[in-house]
C-alpha cells in the first residue's frame, strides 16, 4: 500500500503535468490569434499600399508635368529678363545690338513667334523715328496705322527678321488687349505684364505677350544730325516684349513621349481683362464638361508668369489605375498564412534564445557577471569574422552605444578607417593557434567623435573567436601629445637662448675691439703730443706721467675684455671643417633613419669650396634636420647640391634643391609666415617638420651663417645657405695685425 506521503507526491506530479500541458496549448492558441489578426493586417495594408501606390503615381505625374509647364512659361521670362538687362547695362540699344541678342532665343525656342522692341512716339516724332529706323538699314520702315492717339507704339525692331518684316512698323496698341498690357507694364520699373490669349496674327494663331518697359536713360541724349532720338520730357523709352505661341510651345515642353501623362488629364486656363475665364491648352485625352468631383483624384494648381496668374486643372483619368490583380485577396490570404508562419518561427527563436539565454545566465557565476558589469574596460567577445558576438555594459560609458545596438555589427561599422578593421580582420584568420594582439585604433563614437581604443586582442582558432578587451587611451594620448609639443616649444626656446647669449658674447667683443682701437689711435695722439713737453718741467713732468698711467691702465682693462668675450665664447682655436664631409654625414645619419625610402645624393657639387669657419659637429647636425625635414613623408627623393665660393664676402654659398614633397611645402609655407611666433605656430606642425626647420636655422646662425626655405612649386623645396670662410675672431685678428702694421708705418 502507498503511504500518506507518497500519495500527496503523486498528486502533486499529475497536477504539474497538466499545468505543463495547459501551457502547451495556451501557446498555439496565441499563435492562432496573432496569425489571424496579421492576416487581416495584411489584407489592409495591401488595400492602402495600393490607394498609396496610385495616389503616389497621380503626384508624380502632376508634378513631372507641372515642372515642364512652368520650366517652358520661365525660358520666355528669362528672354525677357536678359534683354531687359542689355538695355540696363547700355545708354542706347542699336539695331544690330538688339538683333545680336535675340536671334539665338528666337531661333532655339520653336514657341517664340518674335522678340521686338517698341518705341513710344508721339504722332509729331514719328518723321524722325521713321528716318533714323532706315539709317539703320530698315529702308522700308513706315509706321502703321497712324490713328488718332497722342502717342503711338510702333515696332522698330523685331526678330525673327525674316519672318515677322511686315510686323515692322506696326503699333502694337492697335490691339486692345495688347494694350492693356502695355498699359500695365507701364506703371512700375521691371514690370512683366502678361496677355490673355489673344489672336494677334488671325484666328490661327493663338498668342501671348510678355511685355515689359525700358527706362529711359538720364545721362544725356543721341543724335543723329540734327534728330534728338531721346526726349528728357519721356518716362520711357520704350517697351520689350516675346511673343509666344502658347499652344505650340506647351506642345514642345510637355512631349508625348513621358509615360506618366497618359494617367492624367488636365485642362490650362486663364482668365481676360474682363474677368472671363479662358482655356489655354487640354490634354487631348481632356474630355468637355469633366469635374473633378467624378474624378478618383484631382486638384487645381496655379502659378504665375509676370502678373498673370494661370490655373492648371489636373485630374486621373477614370479607369487608368483600376488594374489590379483579381487574385488581390488570395494573395493576401497566403501573405497572411506567411506571416502567421513567420511569427511561429520568430516565437519558437524567441523562446530557444531566451533558454539558451538562461542556460548562460546559469552557467555564470556571479562574481563574473559583476565583474562584467562594473569594468570600466570594454570586454567582449567577437567572431573571425570580425562580427561582435557580445560586450559588457562599459561600451555605453566608453563609445555610447548601448548593448543591443553594439552586438551583431561588424568591427568595420565603428571604425574611423574601415580599411584598417578590414586589415586587422584578414589577420585573424592567419593564426593557426592561440595569439596575442596589442592594437590602438581609431573609433568613432556614437556622438560622432573620434576615440582612441587600446585593443587587446586574443584569436582563438579552434573557437573561432577573438576575446577582446579595450581601453580608451584617448586623453592619455593627447597629454602626450600636449607633452611633446611643450618639449618641442622648449627646445626651441634653448636654441633662441643660446643663440641669444653668443650674439651677446660677439658683440661685446666686437665693442671691445672697438675701444681698444680707437684707444690706440688716442693714445698714439697723446704721445705725439707728450713729446712736444719739456721733462724737465715738473708740470709736464706730472701730465706725462699720468699720460702714460691712464694709457695702461685703459689698454689692460680693454684686453681683459677681450679675453674674456674670447673665454666665453670657447673660441680659443679656429675650426674648419670640409662642407662635403658634412654633407656626407649628414645624408648618411638621415637615411639610416628612413630604412624604407629611396634617396639620391651626390655631395661632389660642394668640392672645390671645401673649407668654411665653423663645427663640423654643429654643421652636420644642422644639415641632417634640413635633410630629415626635405625627406619627409616621402618615399622617393632626389637632392640636387650646389656649392660657390664668394670671396668678396668671405663666405660660400650652398643651394640645396630637393625634389617636390607637398607636406614640406605646405610646412615651408607655415615656417616662413610664423617668423617670431614659431614657438607659439608649433600646434600646427606636421611630421616635426617646422621644428626641425626652427632648430637647423637656429643652429646655422650660431655658426654666424644664414639660411632660408622656399617652395618652388613642382620645381622642389629650395634652401639656400651662406656659410662664413673665415670666424669672427679670425678677421677681427686679421683686422688688429693689419691695423697695427699701418700705425707702425
Amino acid at each position: 500500500m502507498q503511504t500518506t506521503e507518497e500519495k500527496k507526491f503523486n498528486k502533486k506530479e499529475v497536477v504539474s503535468l497538466f499545468s505543463s500541458s495547459k501551457r502547451r496549448l495556451i501557446s498555439p492558441a496565441i499563435i492562432l490569434v496573432v496569425g489571424i489578426a496579421l492576416s487581416s493586417l495584411a489584407m489592409h495594408l495591401v488595400d492602402r499600399s495600393i490607394e498609396s501606390d496610385q495616389r503616389n503615381e497621380f503626384d508624380k505625374s502632376v508634378t513631372s508635368l507641372m515642372m515642364r509647364i512652368q520650366s517652358g512659361f520661365a525660358k520666355q521670362e528669362q528672354v525677357v529678363a536678359n534683354l531687359q538687362g542689355l538695355y540696363d547695362a547700355k545708354l542706347q540699344v542699336v539695331r544690330d545690338v538688339f538683333e545680336l541678342y535675340s536671334a539665338i532665343p528666337a531661333q532655339s525656342d520653336p514657341g517664340i513667334l518674335s522678340i521686338g522692341y517698341a518705341n513710344v512716339v508721339k504722332r509729331s516724332e514719328i518723321p524722325d523715328l521713321e528716318l533714323y529706323n532706315r539709317s539703320e538699314g530698315n529702308y522700308s520702315y513706315k509706321v502703321f496705322p497712324i490713328t488718332a492717339k497722342p502717342s503711338l507704339v510702333p515696332i522698330s525692331y523685331i526678330v525673327p527678321v525674316a519672318k515677322n518684316k511686315h510686323l515692322c512698323g506696326m503699333d502694337i496698341e492697335r490691339d486692345t488687349t495688347v494694350a492693356r498690357a502695355v498699359s500695365l507694364a507701364g506703371k512700375s520699373l521691371k514690370h512683366v505684364a502678361v496677355t490673355p490669349v489673344v489672336p494677334f496674327r488671325g484666328n490661327d494663331t493663338m498668342s501671348i505677350f510678355l511685355i515689359t518697359q525700358v527706362e529711359k536713360k538720364q545721362e544725356g541724349s543721341t543724335r543723329l544730325g540734327d534728330i534728338e532720338m531721346v526726349r528728357a520730357g519721356e518716362r520711357f523709352n520704350g517697351f520689350l516684349y516675346v511673343e509666344v505661341d502658347v499652344r505650340k510651345m506647351l506642345r514642345s515642353v510637355i512631349g508625348d513621349t513621358v509615360g506618366s501623362d497618359k494617367n492624367i488629364m488636365y485642362e490650362i486656363a486663364t482668365s481676360t481683362y474682363e474677368g472671363q475665364r479662358q482655356i489655354v491648352s487640354r490634354s487631348a485625352n481632356f474630355a468637355e464638361g469633366t469635374s473633378l468631383a467624378t474624378a478618383k483624384y484631382s486638384l487645381v494648381k496655379r502659378f504665375m508668369v509676370g502678373d498673370r496668374e494661370f490655373a492648371v486643372k489636373l485630374a486621373s483619368i477614370p479607369g487608368a489605375n483600376a488594374d489590379v490583380s483579381k487574385h488581390a485577396g488570395l494573395v493576401t490570404f497566403l501573405a497572411g498564412i506567411a506571416l502567421t508562419l513567420l511569427l511561429c518561427g520568430f516565437l519558437m527563436s524567441m523562446m530557444l534564445s531566451k533558454e539558451r539565454a538562461l542556460r548562460l545566465a546559469k552557467s555564470m557565476t556571479a562574481s563574473n557577471r559583476r565583474i562584467l558589469e562594473v569594468s570600466r574596460d570594454v570586454i567582449a567577445k567577437m567572431g573571425i569574422d570580425g562580427v561582435w558576438i557580445s560586450v559588457n555594459p562599459a561600451i555605453e560609458s566608453v563609445l555610447g552605444y548601448d548593448v543591443e545596438g553594439f552586438e551583431n555589427q561588424t568591427f568595420r561599422t565603428f571604425m574611423f578607417n574601415p580599411e584598417e578593421a578590414d586589415l586587422i580582420v584578414n589577420d585573424f584568420g592567419r593564426y593557426t593557434q592561440e595569439q596575442a594582439l596589442d592594437i590602438e585604433v581609431e573609433m568613432r563614437a556614437a556622438s560622432g567623435e573620434k576615440r582612441i581604443i587600446s585593443w587587446r586582442f586574443t584569436v582563438e582558432p579552434e573557437e573561432g573567436l577573438v576575446y577582446c578587451n579595450g581601453r580608451d587611451v584617448t586623453d592619455a594620448r593627447a597629454a602626450e601629445q600636449q607633452i611633446f609639443l611643450k618639449s618641442k616649444q622648449l627646445e626651441i626656446a634653448e636654441q633662441h637662448a643660446q643663440e641669444a647669449r653668443e650674439h651677446q658674447t660677439k658683440l661685446i667683443y666686437q665693442i671691445t675691439d672697438r675701444m681698444r682701437k680707437y684707444l690706440r689711435s688716442s693714445v698714439t695722439s697723446m704721445e705725439t703730443i707728450v713729446e712736444d713737453l719739456d721733462p724737465n718741467d715738473r708740470t709736464h713732468a706730472t701730465i706725462i706721467q699720468r699720460v702714460g698711467q691712464t694709457s695702461a691702465l685703459l689698454l689692460e682693462n680693454v684686453s681683459y675684455l677681450i679675453d674674456v668675450a674670447r673665454s666665453t665664447n670657447t673660441r680659443d682655436e679656429v675650426l674648419r671643417t670640409s662642407i662635403s664631409v658634412c654633407l656626407d654625414r649628414s645624408f648618411n645619419e638621415m637615411s639610416a633613419s628612413y630604412p624604407g625610402a629611396t634617396f639620391s645624393f651626390d655631395p661632389a657639387a660642394a668640392v672645390g669650396c671645401e673649407n668654411v669657419a665653423v663645427d663640423e659637429d654643429l654643421l652636420t647636425r644642422a644639415l641632417k634636420l634640413v635633410f630629415e625635414a626635405l625627406a619627409e613623408n616621402a618615399q622617393e627623393l632626389e637632392i640636387c647640391i650646389n656649392a660657390e665660393s664668394n670671396s668678396l664676402e668671405q663666405v660660400t654659398e650652398v643651394q640645396i634643391l630637393a625634389s617636390p614633397n607637398p607636406v614640406t611645402s605646405k610646412m615651408i609655407l607655415q615656417f616662413n609666415d610664423s617668423g617670431s611666433n614659431l614657438i607659439y605656430d608649433l600646434a600646427k606642425d606636421e611630421k616635426n617638420i617646422m621644428f626641425k626647420l626652427g632648430v637647423a636655422a637656429s643652429l646655422f646662425r650660431r655658426a654666424n651663417g644664414t639660411v632660408s626655405f622656399a617652395d618652388l612649386g613642382e620645381d622642389g623645396n629650395l634652401v639656400m645657405l651662406t656659410l662664413p670662410q673665415n670666424s669672427y675672431y679670425e678677421d677681427t685678428d686679421v683686422k688688429q695685425q693689419r691695423y697695427a702694421s699701418v700705425t707702425a708705418s
